[in-house]
């Protein structure tokens, strides 16, 4: 008897309680390690890490911007969207990422405060990713000098320069 109740024993789902009880449910598939049912949970728990890796992968990093939080958010708005994440849930995240986004302009001001601007720069581009070389910005162009003759004429407006005058 004991024979037989081995052969069954590896139909069986392979889930062992907190209290070292074994499921005796039958697998969902001869290939499957699990029954439907615990098949289904652990499904479940691993899309849970997917979405929350998903949502915070943004914020990874020591430096939040306000540019992550914003991902993080329309990450969240779109789980919620797809019924992936409870509106109750979302709430609670959105109250904590208003806090955030309420840190960041002290967060910003102490770290320029205390370390060199190119720091800051490097911080924030840090925090985009993969960015390529920084090219810094070229000066405006001049404006010529017949511009700003026309502009220093006393009564003149460029906007009605063909209307006549008053």
């Amino acid at each position: 008897m004991s024979n037989k109740l081995s052969q069954d024993d590896t139909s069986l789902c392979t889930f062992t309680f907190a209290d070292g009880r074994r499921c005796r449910m039958l697998r969902d598939t001869p290939r499957s390690k699990y029954c439907v049912f615990h098949l289904r949970k652990l499904r479940q728990l691993h899309e849970v890490e997917q979405i929350t890796m998903d949502l915070f992968q943004p914020l990874s990093t020591g430096f939040v911007p306000a540019n992550a939080l914003a991902q993080s958010l329309s990450r969240l708005f779109a789980r919620v969207a797809e019924g992936r994440i409870k509106a109750k849930d979302a709430i609670a995240m959105a109250r904590i990422a208003d806090t955030l986004l309420k840190t960041i302009p002290m967060a910003t001001l102490e770290f320029r405060e205390t370390y060199i601007p190119e720091y800051w720069m490097q911080l924030v581009r840090r925090s985009f990713g993969n960015l390529p070389a920084y090219q810094p910005r070229k000066p405006s162009r001049p404006t010529t000098l017949e511009n700003d003759d026309n502009q220093s004429e006393p009564g003149h407006d460029s906007q009605h320069s063909d209307a006549p005058a008053d």
